[in-house]
């Protein structure tokens, strides 16, 4: 979480510290009852997650609009040359991309099928609506640069919900389908631009990161099946999946499943209508930089304190970066050390974050590897 933190910096941080805290100060005495006894405006975990929908659903995209209000043209960096190179792309092309969508989408419906009940239909119809979502948040992230992946799941679980019979599996289903369709397809968006700036052969590219998702699909399966083994996945574990709580939280409701107090609607009313006004502070010019990420507030709300204070420790210790290195400094010369202090704790955040990954993999692996072998060697460290 310290790498993570000095890859987003020090707003996105200071947004995850605070959303982390709000449930402390506000929510949970607020649900107090002194005697243990539940409270009749609704429990802490509805109320969490609820808070957390409304600042990240229509406050969100009351950010993307102004964004897109107050964006500004981005020159080419220096030293790039992008379309100097002329590339023909193979003949065959068009029946592969063909040939590999049709596959996808068979995989896809059979997928949910088994694994949240999803009609074939519904999944036809999740990609459908997802294709065009795709397209449009891609726009987005390249003119905003925000991703809003994560309300294409909203968007599907309120479009859908009347099909599939009030289902909250199979909404939730419909959710992870096509908001993984869009967010493959919004970061191949991503580094389809970084590959134009380095005038590379989009062909190849795309042909690559094709293979690589699909390595990394089977490769990701039998490894987050193992981790959620051993930690669990959800509120109060672990691997805490905040993303997930949102979707399951609007499955269940959009379902039936969850009845709400009218304090709760009030709150969610009153947080919304607070997102859009504190989401044009973080787009307005002359306070943008000072606000905390109003996202970080959002997914702050559904992490445990001490996972956001990582995350603002890193955002902290970036912050600092930046600092030292366009001290005494003005002009371009500040602007080029601020992009090297961006790119060097980018570097250091990203390496801190995949070794921190792979290590705590290996040793999970490690471990079911002994419990196998009903061995426990970890005594020999003391």
């Amino acid at each position: 979480m310290y790498g993570i933190g000095l890859v987003v910096g020090p707003r996105i941080g200071l947004g995850m510290i605070i959303g982390a805290l709000l449930p402390l100060l506000w929510i949970e005495p607020m649900l107090a009852t002194g005697d243990g006894s539940p409270h009749p405006f609704g429990s802490l975990g509805d109320w969490k997650r609820w808070i957390a929908i409304a600042v990240l659903t229509l406050p969100t995209f009351a950010t993307i609009v102004f964004a897109y209000l107050y964006r500004v043209s981005v020159p080419t960096p220096p030293g790039f040359t992008p379309g100097a190179t002329t590339y023909t792309p193979p003949a065959a092309r068009r029946t592969l991309y063909a040939t590999l969508a049709i596959l996808g989408l068979g995989l896809a419906a059979m997928s949910g099928q088994i694994v949240f009940g999803l009609p074939w239909v519904a999944t036809i119809a999740t990609v459908a609506l997802a294709f065009p979502l795709s397209i449009v948040n891609g726009r987005v992230t390249g003119d905003t640069d925000i991703n809003p992946v994560r309300l294409v799941a909203i968007v599907l679980i309120s479009a859908f919900f009347w099909l599939v019979a009030k289902d909250a599996a199979v909404l939730l289903g419909m959710a992870v389908v096509g908001a993984t369709v869009a967010s493959v397809a919004v970061d191949m968006m991503t580094d389809m631009r970084t590959g134009h700036l380095l005038d590379q052969d989009s062909g190849h590219q795309s042909f690559v990161q094709v293979a690589g998702v699909c390595v990394g699909a089977v490769v990701a399966v039998p490894v987050l099946s193992l981790l959620v083994a051993k930690f669990g996945i959800g509120e109060g574990t672990v691997l805490s999946a905040p993303g997930s709580q949102v979707w399951a939280a609007m499955a269940k409701a959009m379902a039936g499943g969850v009845s709400f107090s009218d304090e709760l609607v009030t709150a969610i009313a009153a947080t919304s209508a607070v997102g859009v006004l504190y989401a044009w502070l973080t787009i307005w010019p002359r306070s943008a930089r000072f606000m905390p990420s109003l996202f970080g507030i959002g997914i702050g709300l559904l992490l445990t304190l001490d996972i956001a204070m990582a995350m603002f420790l890193g955002g902290a210790i970036k912050g600092i970066a930046t600092y030292l290195y366009t001290m005494d400094r003005s002009g371009e010369e500040r602007d080029a050390a601020r992009r090297r202090a961006g790119d060097d704790t980018m570097v250091v955040g990203a390496s801190i974050f995949a070794a921190a990954a792979v290590l705590s993999i290996g040793l999970v692996l490690l471990d079911t590897g002994f419990d196998f072998l009903d061995w426990r060697p970890w005594h020999l460290a003391h």
